[in-house]
């Protein structure tokens, strides 16, 4: 391997060959670059440019591949764990929202107030086109909550009026491996209504650069809270029995 080359090179033996071969594509190097391509929605040439110029690759001979049954033009590979370390330490990870389940917190201060803002809560959403998982609250239980307990934030309903950044920052995240979380690009649906959808779920967004965005799915599902509130990322909800 040269020093401005991160190509694993053999310079062994030719005989020897398909066992160092064999060795590095058991060993992870088995992430073929037309995947990540298509995976991170990447042209070649950034993978050529950016991404091979920062994290270690093997070419492996044509005759290696067809022998593993690999039938395939591309000769190139990674170790995708590489790659996921790498954007973990050059991506930018931030979010703006969070869904919590409101009640669990009237809960703790509370059971019985909790109870009877539930109650309000189902009978408001049963009457009214509000979705349960939205995380939209109606304003007649959150003036309820607010004049029965103390929270150190006012709750108001969330709304994509109210996503620019002065409004809701994006907030920053601890990095960790995006292909053990599982993610999503950009594409099927506008930038506005994916924005929309990211602000309304939770998501985290992952910026390379200035050149790729993708993002990871919060995983919360509101159908199994009680009242699914949509807040600011990382807004402290304390909630105390107002005697």
């Amino acid at each position: 391997m040269t020093e401005t080359s991160k190509k694993i090179i053999y310079s062994g033996n030719k005989t020897d060959y398909y066992e160092w071969a064999n060795a590095m594509y058991n060993r992870g190097f088995n992430y073929c670059i037309s995947d990540v391509i298509s995976d991170l929605n990447v042209s070649l040439s950034w993978v050529k440019h950016t991404l091979l110029k920062e994290i270690h690759y093997v070419t492996y001979s044509y005759k290696y591949l067809y022998q593993k049954g690999i039938k395939s033009r591309v000769t190139t590979y990674i170790d995708r764990s590489d790659l996921a370390q790498w954007i973990e330490q050059v991506g930018e990870f931030r979010r703006q929202t969070e869904l919590v389940d409101l009640y669990s917190y009237l809960s703790l201060a509370n059971k019985k107030k909790a109870d009877e803002a539930l109650k309000m809560y189902k009978q408001i959403i049963k009457e009214s086109n509000i979705g349960y998982n939205l995380g939209i609250v109606p304003e007649r239980v959150l003036q309820y909550i607010n004049n029965v307990f103390f929270i150190n934030f006012k709750p108001k309903n969330l709304s994509c009026v109210k996503r620019r950044d002065e409004d809701v920052p994006w907030v920053d995240v601890k990095p960790f491996d995006i292909f053990e979380t599982g993610f999503y690009l950009p594409g099927e649906i506008t930038d506005e209504l994916l924005y929309r959808n990211v602000f309304m779920n939770g998501d985290i967004k992952v910026s390379i650069g200035n050149k790729k965005t993708l993002f990871v799915s919060s995983y919360v599902k509101p159908e199994k809270m009680k009242m699914p509130f949509l807040i600011p990322y990382n807004k402290k909800l304390i909630v105390l029995d107002r005697k």
